[in-house]
């Protein structure tokens, strides 16, 4: 997956967690990143949201544990959103 989509969620990643975006990887997750940590993973669902206009379940939440997972969860929330 190489999109617009995976450069904007990069680019959330890489500010959240102070990494460049060639360090973010689909397997990036609370087990590869230090500060990936219980307060950065809201901080992160709050930026996602407002990023990209969107809203998140707990039951979503919980299957958003690495960086591919969460690139699927916005794809289809952006996807639902839009109608495309």
């Amino acid at each position: 997956m190489h999109s617009q989509l995976e450069e904007r969620l990069k680019k959330v990643f890489a500010e959240i967690f102070q990494l460049s975006p060639e360090e973010i990887t689909e397997d990036t997750s609370p087990k590869t990143v230090p500060r990936w940590d219980s307060m950065n993973s809201m901080v992160l669902t709050m930026a996602l949201e407002e990023e990209f206009d969107i809203q998140f379940t707990d039951q979503e939440l919980v299957k958003m544990y690495d960086f591919g997972k969460i690139c699927e969860a916005v794809a289809l929330k952006t996807v639902e959103k839009t109608g495309r």
